[in-house]
């Protein structure tokens, strides 16, 4: 399945689960990278990188709810923001 289409999975609330797998299945690396970038703010705000390592399906989860296929941008593109926005606040 494409990123698109898991994540109107989740979205409508069809097969959640699978789908989060499936994103984090394809995107854990991304997610990963990113998030080892900002280990020294994240330590700074109290959080470490294992909180983040544990947090990876909600993440998965919060970005497919927020996603707005409209503005034309790629799931990858808006998760790598999304994870970077987490990771600072």
């Amino acid at each position: 399945m494409t990123d698109i289409e898991l994540v109107k999975n989740i979205k409508t609330d069809v097969e959640v689960e699978e789908s989060i797998s499936g994103l984090l299945e394809l995107h854990e690396k991304l997610i990963n990278k990113i998030s080892y970038k900002y280990v020294a703010p994240l330590h700074n705000s109290g959080s470490s990188i294992e909180e983040i390592d544990k947090e990876k399906q909600y993440i998965i989860y919060k970005a497919a709810l927020s996603f707005n296929e409209s503005k034309r941008t790629k799931f990858s593109s808006y998760l790598g923001s999304f994870v970077r926005w987490y990771c600072l606040n």
